[in-house]
């Protein structure tokens, strides 16, 4: 059975996630008000400042540019999980890929 949660109101998380990396953890997820799935991206474990400056460099980044192969961000926000505040980003699935499908 696939569990799920809700983070900043609109976007369901499941489990478990679709990839992750050095420091965040990539999780298919269904925008309640766009009414489509979409990938989010949240930081690995707490955010400390340090942790939370190299994310926002990563979307400021890529917010900047645009090529067919480099996702688009589409939301940014933090939220608070376990007590613990989380850094989150949400874009689009990458071209050719359908996050519906992932897992």
């Amino acid at each position: 059975m696939v569990s799920s949660k809700v983070i900043g109101g609109r976007y369901r998380i499941e489990n478990p996630p679709i990839g992750q990396g050095g420091m965040g953890v990539v999780h298919k997820a269904f925008d309640s008000v766009l009414k489509k799935f979409v990938a989010i991206k949240t930081v690995k474990g707490g955010v400390d400042p340090e942790s939370l400056a190299m994310f926002e460099r990563e979307w400021t980044v890529l917010t900047r540019l645009c090529h067919p192969n480099i996702i688009d961000i589409l939301d940014i926000g933090e939220f608070v999980e376990s007590g613990e505040k989380k850094a989150v980003f949400r874009h689009a699935a990458p071209a050719g890929h359908d996050v519906r499908q992932a897992h």
